[in-house]
């Protein structure tokens, strides 16, 4: 059965989202809700993610204090995950700067703090986060290349439900290169292959998109003066007068 395919699902965001830790991988953890499949466990409220811009004011004194630009110099990123129980095996996963203890057979004994000065980086994971709404579509996935828990670890004991909130930051990836984008992460298909001919560089416009909401128009130039740009419109090339 399809999800959100039909007109009206497009019109607002709903639903909860699976959050898997390391997919694909041996460790492999997903909160998807499953009850009875091995890996897999359940939240006690709703997951969140941010993602935000690091930024340098640019400032050109002609136009006085205004920011005349702000230019990227990094990502800020935090996903928050609530889990309905903490086992052994999910701290070794989810608690970043721990040592985990095993037997012979690799049952989990212990979880411990690991030394001062231990490296996070060295234990981060790979996060995905998969709107439910979307079903088997993953157009609005979002990955995160690593991924660390900041937050630890904290344990209430009341005779009410327990929640078992934990909050991830992202870092760049490993073989991250400051010369390029995708570091951080991505939304929708893997961009590891993109060069500068992938990048869209029109206009966003809410003309001639049809049915498809995630389709740009394409049939628009990008040479158009100041005042075309602020309106949003692109250079039709037809319109355009031959010299």
């Amino acid at each position: 059965m399809a999800l959100a395919q039909g007109a009206t699902a497009k019109k607002y965001t709903f639903g909860m989202a699976d959050f898997i830790i390391d997919e694909g991988k041996p460790t492999e953890i997903r909160f998807d809700g499953k009850l009875c499949e091995d890996g897999s466990y359940l939240q006690a409220d709703g997951g969140e993610i941010s993602l935000e811009p690091e930024t340098e004011d640019i400032v050109i004194k002609d136009f006085s204090e205004t920011n005349y630009d702000y230019v990227i110099t990094g990502w800020n990123g935090t996903i928050t995950i609530a889990a309905s129980a903490m086992t052994l095996k999910l701290m070794s996963a989810v608690l970043t700067g721990t040592y985990t203890g095993v037997d012979e057979e690799g049952n989990i004994k212990w979880v411990t703090d690991a030394p001062i000065g231990t490296s996070m980086r060295e234990n981060g994971r790979t996060l995905t986060i998969h709107p439910r709404q979307m079903g088997d579509d993953k157009s609005e996935d979002v990955f995160v290349y690593k991924a660390v828990n900041t937050s630890g670890y904290s344990r209430e004991f009341d005779n009410e439900q327990g929640t078992h909130e934990m909050e991830f930051e992202i870092l760049p990836k490993d073989c991250a290169d400051a010369n390029a984008g995708n570091n951080f992460f991505y939304i929708g298909a893997d961009p590891k292959d993109y060069d500068e001919a992938d990048i869209y560089q029109g206009y966003w416009s809410e003309e001639n998109v049809g049915e498809n909401d995630n389709k740009l128009p394409m049939d628009f130039d990008n040479t158009d003066d100041d005042a075309d740009a602020s309106e949003g419109e692109g250079t039709d090339p037809e319109e355009q007068e031959t010299p």
